[in-house]
């Protein structure tokens, strides 16, 4: 599937913002935990993987400052603050997270202006922005997310000084002569050892008494009754895709029909769809014949990139199928298992849950949706941006809460 999921090449090379997702799912309903350990659980974990992808895709920049790696820098910034703007923090936290989101926005502006201008280690935004960070750092232990520890950008290599061994003189040893000694000449005489006589040693013997083991009695144990109470999943809502203005009657079986997504949803943010080139779309056709489920099943497909229009760079892909019938129950799944060049894991991305792998080109790639009306793959270059991916589609096609 990698020729289907990966953005243009001039895509590896940016430092990806949170991308918007297409609206055409209502799977925005499935909240921001699942776990059942409460909201503070949820946030602190989604923060923790914001802060993770940061911290990887900050680690590769080079350790002097120049415009290429300071503007990197702050667009990876820039997206992990809008990402963590937009999760739902414990209302007893809600100003620790405020200010987490507003730091990393900070700091973002302050690399943004060192790229305008002569970079250098000494520039003083490079001594601010580690500032913010290292205030992070303690904002998000208060926040349960302890992945938020991030090493300082830029920081200046450190220059063992020169050491000049020092001299030293020995003293002069005199030359020591030692005499020849002539041993006396003589005859030795042989000692006579006398004869010693052993007398004969007689063992006693020894009686062991007979041991007795005495009979151990292990008592019954008795081990209580343990009832285990039950435990109730509360129902997922995950929303279906809807294409609007698409073909919704059933058409020919395993005839699949192509719709301009781009012109369906209208995105939020800075970011524009463009429609997906014709040899990716032709890809993921393909891609939807793997199962025999599939093959017959009927629908509607599209897909769309999406563009920071900030910068002019696509920065993700979506790619969507609507069912014109239900499919079986596990067809999905085995889809999923079919396609996937590496296992695929249960993964909860945005708050939405799904099934995530990594492609033969290192690309993360994610599915969700149901046997019964559709489902969307999203692409992103890393963890962070697939995030920023799925977060920004399913904001896009979810209405307004009133």
């Amino acid at each position: 599937m990698s020729s289907l999921v990966h953005p243009s090449p001039d895509r590896r090379r940016s430092v990806v913002r949170p991308l918007a997702v297409v609206g055409l799912i209502t799977l925005a309903a499935c909240g921001t935990s699942n776990d059942g350990n409460g909201k503070a659980t949820g946030y602190a974990a989604q923060l923790n993987t914001i802060c993770s992808a940061l911290d990887k895709a900050l680690s590769v920049l080079p350790p002097t400052p120049a415009k290429a790696s300071a503007t990197a820098a702050s667009a990876a910034i820039a997206t992990a603050g809008q990402a963590a703007a937009k999760l739902s923090a414990p209302a007893n936290r809600s100003t620790e997270a405020s200010t987490f989101a507003a730091n990393l926005q900070q700091a973002a502006k302050l690399l943004t202006e060192l790229a305008a201008g002569n970079p250098s280690p000494a520039s003083p935004q490079v001594a601010t922005v580690n500032g913010l960070l290292a205030a992070n750092t303690k904002l998000g232990d208060q926040l349960g997310a302890t992945r938020c520890a991030l090493d300082p950008l830029f920081a200046p290599a450190v220059t063992a000084p020169s050491v000049t061994p020092a001299t030293v003189t020995l003293p002069t040893v005199p030359d020591v002569t030692t005499p020849v000694t002539t041993p006396p000449v003589g005859t030795v005489s042989t000692p006579t050892l006398p004869v010693v006589t052993t007398p004969p040693v007689t063992a006693p013997v020894v009686t062991i008494p007979n041991i007795t083991i005495p009979n151990i009695t292990i008592p019954n144990i008795t081990i209580p009754n343990i009832t285990i109470p039950n435990i109730t999943i509360p129902n997922v809502t995950i929303p279906q895709l809807t294409i609007p203005g698409g073909q919704q009657t059933p058409g020919v079986a395993g005839q699949k029909r192509f719709e301009d997504l781009s012109k369906e949803i209208t995105p939020k943010g800075n970011y524009a769809f463009n429609v997906v080139d014709q040899s990716a779309l032709d890809t993921f056709l393909a891609a939807l014949s793997a199962t025999p489920a599939f093959a017959a099943s009927s629908g509607v497909y599209g897909g769309i990139d999406i563009v920071d229009t900030t910068t002019n760079i696509k920065v993700g892909r979506v790619l969507a199928y609507v069912y014109d019938t239900p499919l079986a129950p596990g067809s999905l799944k085995d889809w999923i298992a079919k396609v996937a060049p590496n296992p695929p894991h249960e993964s909860t991305v945005a708050g939405i849950p799904g099934q995530q792998y990594r492609d033969a080109s290192n690309f993360e790639e994610f599915v969700t949706g149901t046997d019964d009306k559709s489902f969307i793959l999203a692409i992103g270059t890393n963890g962070l941006t697939l995030g920023a991916a799925v977060a920004a589609f399913f904001e896009s096609i979810t209405p307004a809460r009133t």
